[in-house]
């Protein structure tokens, strides 16, 4: 993972993440540590993964090439709850649109980073299993 002082987690940044078996894009909405025997928000940048007992990401679901979207086939956005092992690659906040309701478009950069892990998905696949 690609999680350092020099390319921390942040709030509202983007990540490509591994769930249910497929590639996407998550922005993170909150992050949270195990502090005594419950779980609290935590206000900063991240450094150190193992900081953290979970995050709250808004998905984005590859649409067209370099368009994704949250809205989910039943209505709403999509969010969920995930752990750091389902963390693939820190995108940070830069490199990316909004043009549409719901949708974000990714920069040529960040298009050759989820391309580049989509034709190792089947690793991805074997690794996660």
């Amino acid at each position: 993972m690609n999680i350092s002082n020099e390319n921390p987690l942040v709030e509202n940044g983007f990540l490509i993440l591994f769930l249910d078996n497929s590639l996407c894009i998550g922005q993170i909405i909150g992050m949270y540590g195990k502090i005594g025997e419950r779980h609290a928000y935590l206000d900063e940048e991240i450094t150190d993964i193992d900081k953290l007992s979970y995050l709250s990401v808004c998905i984005y679901l590859r649409a067209y090439r370099e368009i994704f979207s949250n809205q989910c086939k039943a209505g709403g956005k999509l969010f969920i709850h995930i752990t750091s092992k389902n963390i693939i690659f820190n995108l940070g906040k830069k490199n990316f649109s909004t043009h549409l309701p719901n949708t974000i478009t990714v920069c040529s950069r960040t298009l050759e980073y989820f391309e580049a892990f989509l034709a190792n998905e089947n690793l991805l696949k074997q690794i996660y299993s």
